[in-house]
């Protein structure tokens, strides 16, 4: 039912250039309303071209839709859309166009004039037209369907915007969260009351970080590597050094961010779906690959609990990417390591 739709509705589109271009053609009325070999060839040219021509123009806007995650708005990719589905519909066009003037015609015998090379260029003319108003007709379309999109995006952005708050929040904030760091710093009071003092120091700026930062869609690196590491200190007292951490990040200047709270949300993924220990430790490294990403990369021995996870930390971090940049993170996982490559975003100016 859904081709028959989308195919009915390009026939019936082919009637009507058909229709407008007999009756801007046509000399009189009689002309118009005749159906003779001439009609039926150029029927038969008209229906061909309308049809495969969208096709293409179909397969050229998927392809441009899925390189530019379905919104091509600037310059360059309008334009390489526009070039290359003009070109390929254009030299479709230019070969139907010799075959209705050289071959079908005269299989039908339809009366044709002396110069046939005159003739053949001007209904190439013609049909280039059709290309120039399919392509206007895909990048009008385009533009209506990135309005439409649009709107839903703005709606989408407020949910999503709640969502990453609570979420953000509730990683950090939750009783679990609470009661284990209560936990530790219990022990640690009369063990080591110089740790307990580290301990509390580290504790507070975890909140005070996720306080100021959490109606934020973007930090800079810098910020967000130094909340790291004391969200890291907790969890190696808490796990009795059983995290191992190694950074290599180096950036040409303060420019680069990320979104708010991503490190940390990939760090405590990487406790909760994988086993550790003192002897075998979760080894964590940050390092950056040029100006393009920063990269967390932990060693991959994964909880049976955890085989089958819903990954909402993964998408919660691609969904705030793809509000507010045309770059998303890239998952890579082998037998030894879990990387999760996150896009250096650079301030504007």
């Amino acid at each position: 039912m859904k081709y028959i739709k989308k195919y009915g509705y390009r026939v019936l589109v082919a009637v009507l250039v058909h229709v407008f271009f007999k009756v801007t053609t046509a000399p009189d009325f009689e002309e118009m309303v005749t159906f003779d070999s001439t009609f039926w060839a150029y029927f038969t040219y008209t229906l061909t071209v309308v049809l495969v021509a969208w096709e293409i123009g179909d397969r050229f806007y998927g392809f441009f839709s899925k390189k530019y995650h379905g919104i091509f708005m600037t310059a360059r990719p309008l334009i390489l859309f526009s070039a290359s589905a003009f070109i390929v519909v254009g030299i479709f066009l230019a070969i139907a166009t010799y075959g209705l003037v050289f071959f079908l015609e005269p299989a039908l015998n339809c009366p044709q004039p002396d110069d046939l090379n005159a003739h053949y260029t001007a209904k190439l003319i013609s049909s280039q037209m059709i290309t120039l108003l399919f392509i206007a007709g895909f990048i009008i379309g385009h533009f209506w369907r990135y309005k439409q999109q649009s709107q839903l995006l703005h709606e989408r952005i407020i949910k999503e915007n709640v969502m990453y708050k609570y979420e953000s929040l509730k990683n950090q904030l939750n009783p679990h969260f609470l009661f284990n760091s209560f936990s530790v710093l219990t022990s640690l009071v009369h063990k080591n009351p110089d740790l307990a003092s580290d301990f509390i120091s580290q504790l507070s700026k975890i909140y005070r970080y996720v306080l100021e930062n959490k109606d934020k869609e973007l930090v800079p690196v810098e910020e967000e590597l130094k909340f790291l590491e004391s969200y890291l200190f907790l969890l190696k007292i808490r796990h009795d050094e059983g995290i191992e951490i190694e950074y290599d990040v180096k950036l040409p200047d303060n420019s680069s961010s990320i979104p708010a709270l991503s490190l940390q949300l990939l760090a405590e993924n990487a406790a909760k779906h994988n086993s550790f220990s003192v002897d075998s430790p979760l080894k964590l490294k940050v390092y950056t690959e040029g100006n393009e990403f920063l990269v967390i990369r932990n060693t991959l021995r994964r909880r049976r609990s955890a085989a089958s996870g819903t990954r909402i930390g993964l998408k919660n971090i691609d969904e705030r990417y793809r509000i507010i940049s045309e770059s998303l993170p890239v998952v890579e996982e082998d037998e030894s390591f879990f990387t999760v490559k996150l896009p250096l975003i650079q301030k504007a100016g």
